[in-house]
């Protein structure tokens, strides 16, 4: 049995996959890249795979490798909680080397923190798209995101006929299976999975400590659709909201160091890799101004060529050792 899997980013959709992944052992294992799963694979009946719902036209891009599926498995998140996860996490892939950016986003979260109704969660969103310059839309969530799902999701349902399962992100946290269990024949064992690195509170309705009246005004219009379709129709906050720190600006600020750190690597390696072909040229340089001076058939003979042999052989591991 074929199965995919889809929602949007920070929704639960790695860790449902590896629920997923674990219930059916040899399974082939597929994360967000469906179009390279081969014929062949599909074929022998076990892929599960993951595809986030990051595009506006995902079906029409990958809608003919949906139907190679013997199952749907969707999973929806209340969009206020992933508004939340989305801000925290959102500073891993939009502030890399923008130090400037980061110490200014970590001292509005943490104002957020002492006093949870001092700073819109709209600043927050700002902070990242606008300060920090992301070309990705769906970096951290956006308003036109919800909608995308929502017309992929009700895309899939009325075109595509293989069996669909909906599972709330809010049940997989609760490690309420008994839908999916039956949905996909299969008993899973109710353990947290280990997926360190976008794994955060494990927890639902975060949102009530953190959206503010104005970020209520801004964001109901567009989260009703789908807060009404899936019922998750309360929109009260708390009375004394809290922020934990440590599940908040220091999850971020860990996240944030992470792809610095990550970025200071990269730039590492190319510098290295630029040296080496600065290298290589100057042996090639070398070598044609000795085979200018000493003319082709001396230099033949000479040790020169050897070394020179020897250089670019070293040079060219090198080369294909660090990439």
């Amino acid at each position: 049995m074929n199965i995919l899997i889809m929602g949007l980013p920070k929704s639960g959709t790695s860790g449902l996959a590896m629920m997923i992944f674990t219930a059916f052992p040899g399974c082939v294992r597929n994360l967000e890249r469906i179009q390279y799963v081969k014929d062949e694979e599909l074929a022998q009946g076990n892929v599960i795979c993951k595809e986030l719902i990051d595009h506006p036209n995902k079906i029409g891009l990958h809608g003919k490798h949906y139907v190679k599926y013997d199952r749907l498995v969707k999973i929806v998140r209340d969009p206020r909680d992933r508004l939340v996860s989305g801000i925290l996490y959102g500073g891993f892939n939009t502030i890399v080397d923008k130090l400037d950016v980061r110490d200014h986003f970590l001292e509005r979260l943490r104002a957020k923190e002492a006093d949870p109704m001092s700073v819109n969660c709209t600043e927050l969103v700002s902070i990242l798209k606008i300060k920090a310059k992301t070309n990705h839309p769906f970096e951290i969530p956006t308003l036109g995101s919800e909608a995308y799902m929502l017309s992929t999701i009700e895309n899939l349902e009325a075109n595509f006929g293989m069996p669909q399962h909906t599972i709330k992100y809010e049940e997989f946290v609760d490690k309420d299976f008994v839908g999916l269990q039956d949905f996909l024949d299969v008993v899973f064992v109710k353990k947290d999975v280990d997926f360190s690195r976008t794994s955060r509170s494990k927890t639902h309705g975060e949102w009530k400590n953190w959206l503010t009246p104005y970020d209520i005004e801004q964001f109901k219009p567009i989260f009703d659709p789908i807060i009404q379709k899936y019922k998750y129709d309360d929109w009260t906050v708390n009375e004394n909201p809290y922020i934990n720190p440590e599940k908040s600006s220091e999850w971020a600020e860990a996240k944030i160091n992470e792809r610095y750190e990550m970025h200071l690597r990269g730039e590492a390696a190319k510098k290295a890799k630029e040296e080496q072909e600065r290298l290589k040229k100057e042996q090639e340089r070398l070598f044609n101004e000795r085979l200018l001076k000493a003319g082709i058939e001396d230099f033949i003979n000479s040790d020169y060529l050897v070394f020179f042999n020897i250089s670019i052989l070293i040079i060219n591991l090198i080369e294909n050792f660090l990439s």
